[in-house]
């Protein structure tokens, strides 16, 4: 088996997945999450000040696209940066059994899907500051509610196949079809009219910090590829700090 999902492109980066009848639909009145002033991004932190992890050479990018959801969300409820660390989150789908064997990959679904059980069992989940947070459940995102959500101010975790380069000279996703590649997962961050930006925990995969002094993660998507954007992607719905 573990064979077989080296083929499919998991033992590398994981993150491919499709959409099934586990998966809790977008609820019909989606409350909006607080919105809070752009940076423009600084060295080290995107435009929203959250400060951009690397997942390095791990396949954890789900546990890293889980942890920038739910941080983004737990940052506009307190007005302030919360970070979740993405192997913290990697830890705890490992803990509750949501990973592929071998630990070389995992479904889109299974970083929510952790964070709703750890919540579940536990009260919630630790940021970096020691604060506790919870998270009432996860919800799938439709292609049709995509820029809902996004108006809302929620950060989406989607992702799926993706070319090695998995962007061009200016930083525009490929779609698949070349070329070596794999799984791989992100988070869909905010629309720019003809294109959305999106972030991801390969750091030499993204634009330039505003300083130009490293790089962040952000990418763009040509919004006529969003069709071929993601197999199925979530957010994490109902946060509140509770410790």
């Amino acid at each position: 088996m573990e064979f077989l999902y080296s083929l499919l492109g998991y033992r590398k980066k994981g993150a491919y997945d499709r959409v099934d009848d586990r998966d809790l639909p977008l609820s019909a009145n989606l409350p909006a999450l607080p919105q809070w002033p752009l940076d423009g991004g600084v060295d080290g932190k995107d435009a929203h000040g959250i400060h951009h992890q690397d997942q390095g050479t791990t396949p954890h990018c789900v546990g890293f696209g889980t942890a920038g959801v739910a941080s983004h969300a737990a940052t506009a409820i307190a007005g302030r940066e919360i970070t979740f660390e993405g192997e913290y989150i990697w830890s705890l789908m490992v803990k509750h059994g949501y990973v592929l064997p071998g630990q070389y990959g995992a479904y889109l679904r299974d970083g929510v899907h952790a964070v709703i059980k750890e919540c579940k069992l536990h009260g919630g989940i630790y940021a970096t500051d020691g604060t506790k947070w919870c998270f009432d459940k996860f919800e799938l995102v439709e292609k049709l509610q995509f820029d809902e959500v996004i108006s809302k101010n929620y950060r989406i975790i989607g992702g799926g196949m993706v070319n090695s380069p998995m962007c061009d000279k200016n930083w525009f996703w490929i779609p698949p079809g070349y070329g070596r590649g794999g799984g791989h997962c992100w988070q869909y961050v905010d629309d720019y009219g003809d294109k959305y930006s999106c972030d991801n925990s390969w750091k030499w995969w993204g634009l330039f910090y505003r300083n130009k002094r490293k790089r962040s993660g952000i990418f763009w998507v040509d919004k006529n590829d969003k069709s071929r954007l993601f197999a199925s992607a979530f957010i994490l719905t109902g946060c509140k700090k509770v410790q």
